[in-house]
């Protein structure tokens, strides 16, 4: 979806609280026809427009769910109910931005049934694990990042948000992940000095919603011990997780051991961080074989697929 819909969609959200029945019902989970008739029953608040169609007060409809008792998943996020549903009209439409600010809040406010309740709200409206890992997670780290480099968010700040982070993705394994009877397994980690696991996590996560078995090895692991677990474990993925600064020369480096001691190797290797195309052929050659590299989950996500 084009930045400029976006825009344009959230303008109009934004101009008016007035919500069409066929909304109101799918608000509630209710059929339509359940909707018209509590409005002409006067049980809820109503107003027709110039050709006759209803239109109802986001605030009268919340005002009916409370008085009526009746369950709704936007009553959670009470008093923000309307901005919730904002943003999960936009992620229905593949716009993620406005709940990941949502979710950037509820990070920074330290609150964790928030946090798990907008990820959970955003599964409702169409949003898959790599979504919610691109475009949730990701932008809240950068935005963590550049916030610290700011000085805006103090090192505390940064941690914490952080650890947050690493707990919603324990969530998601939690909530979506699954093994399948024929499950291919996967190593996962990063290598000798590489102490950013969060990347690594995402990784993770997603390959267990796709049903992968997934042996997680965290942060500075030695590529003897990549090696030994990949063939105590029998897996035919490695996918390896580094950032800036240790980019080129530390994937290099591994790379050459990964090939010096395991010369013969038979299953995929995958890089994600910050290394840039121009740098792949290089480490191919020094692999001494093809060695997938992705700068986003979808992406990645998109090779599982084919490569499953």
């Amino acid at each position: 979806m084009s930045a400029g819909w976006a825009e344009v969609a959230m303008e109009a959200l934004a101009e008016s609280t007035w919500i069409s029945s066929r909304q109101a019902a799918d608000i509630l989970g209710v059929h339509e026809s359940s909707v018209k008739r509590w409005c002409n029953a006067s049980r809820l608040n109503v107003s027709r427009t110039s050709g006759g169609h209803r239109r109802i007060q986001f605030s009268d409809l919340m005002n009916f769910v409370r008085s009526e008792g009746l369950e709704c998943a936007l009553s959670d996020f009470a008093p923000d109910e309307f901005s919730v549903w904002q943003a999960g009209e936009l992620a229905q439409h593949g716009d993620l931005s406005a709940m990941a600010d949502l979710f950037f809040q509820a990070l920074f406010d330290g609150d964790v049934d928030r946090q798990e309740r907008l990820l959970a709200y955003a599964a409702t409206q169409g949003s898959t694990v790599v979504d919610i890992l691109q475009y949730i997670f990701a932008p809240a780290l950068r935005r963590i990042g550049s916030s610290w480099a700011a000085s805006t968010l103090d090192t505390g700040d940064e941690h914490r948000m952080s650890g947050h982070i690493l707990d919603c993705i324990a969530w998601l394994r939690r909530t979506f992940g699954r093994e399948d009877e024929e499950s291919r397994r996967a190593i996962v980690g990063c290598p000798t000095g590489e102490t950013h696991t969060i990347g690594a996590e995402m990784v993770r996560a997603l390959l267990e919603s796709r049903g992968w078995r997934v042996v997680f090895l965290g942060a500075d692991t030695p590529a003897e011990d990549l090696v030994h677990q990949r063939e105590k474990f029998d897996a035919s993925l490695m996918c390896l997780s580094v950032v800036p600064p240790r980019d080129v020369a530390t994937a290099s480096r591994v790379l050459e051991s990964i090939n010096r001691l395991d010369p013969d190797k038979q299953y995929d290797i995958v890089l994600g961080g910050g290394l840039r195309p121009k740098d792949m052929t290089l480490l191919n050659e020094r692999a001494g074989q093809v060695v997938e590299w992705f700068d986003s989950l979808p992406a990645f996500d998109r090779w599982l697929a084919v490569a499953e």
